[in-house]
């Protein structure tokens, strides 16, 4: 879907080659790849076996045939399975909703998660756009990376504003229920997460690695349910913890902008540690 407006795909049933595909290199083989378009739906699609993603969405920044940024994109109760490299990304547009996505056994080539929210290129022919986002009742299960992860630090130090709400987040048994990557610069707006139930984690429920406080958005966590983390049983305190909010890069700055509202442990039989 490129470069065009007014689509709609219904009921689509799209089955990768990653048991066929020849070679082992690269990840762009995507379900449905949607870029430089205008009010785009996509209703009931079931994928499976993508090389790549299941379903990309973003931009192409350097072509100097752009008619428009990607706006207005609808993602309605998609089923998404053993796709190698990420379930759904969202790389660059706004106004984008995934509403009730199920996303399974995500795994094969990294970040490997079920959504991965990662604006890409920080320079090019068109603007940077990446503002409200909205996942409404994801559910995402056994995926090799994170259920879903931000890596947001190509809007760093621009003047830009991004506004990402995350609702009922449900995730079984990927390696992490959430996870922020680095992010070192100043970006405004908010990110909020509403109501998450993080169960039978790998290693943590949440992770925060470098991303420094006072610059990125704050991370709002509302009413999060922590059930039975480090199910790898690991008894280093980085991988045991339910929550753990790090610097691998030794930074000056604090790290970890977050703030957790009612939070919820339930703790496993290894009594793990609740927050590193």
């Amino acid at each position: 879907v490129y470069n065009v407006r007014n689509v709609i795909i219904n009921n689509a049933t799209v089955i990768g080659e990653r048991d066929f595909h020849l070679g082992n290199g690269g990840e762009w083989g995507y379900g449905i790849h949607i870029e430089n378009s205008e009010n785009v739906t996509v209703n009931n699609a079931s994928i499976a076996n993508c090389w790549g993603d299941g379903i990309y969405i973003g931009n192409k920044m350097y072509s100097s045939n752009q008619r428009f940024s990607t706006n207005t994109i609808n993602i309605n109760s998609p089923v998404i399975e053993n796709c190698r490299r990420n379930g759904i990304s969202i790389c660059m547009g706004q106004n984008i909703t995934v509403k009730d996505a199920v996303i399974k056994n995500i795994n094969g080539t990294l970040p490997q998660a079920g959504i991965d929210i990662e604006p890409e290129w920080d320079r090019g022919v068109l603007p940077i756009v990446f503002d409200n986002i909205k996942i409404i009742n994801p559910y995402t299960e056994n995926c090799a990376g994170d259920g879903i992860q931000f890596f947001l630090n190509f809007l760093s130090d621009k003047g830009l504003s991004t506004n990402i709400a995350i609702i009922n987040h449900k995730d079984n048994g990927s390696n992490t229920g959430v996870t922020f990557y680095k992010t070192f610069g100043k970006i405004g707006g908010a990110i909020n997460i509403e109501n998450p139930e993080w169960k039978n984690n790998k290693t943590h429920a949440l992770k925060m690695i470098d991303y420094t406080y006072n610059g990125p958005p704050i991370v709002t966590i509302s009413n999060p349910q922590i059930i039975n983390w480090n199910r790898n049983n690991s008894s280093d305190s980085f991988f045991s913890s339910a929550i753990s909010i790090v610097s691998e890069e030794r930074l000056s700055n604090k790290v970890g902008n977050l703030k957790l509202v009612n939070s919820s442990f339930n703790y496993d039989k290894n009594g793990n540690n609740g927050v590193l």
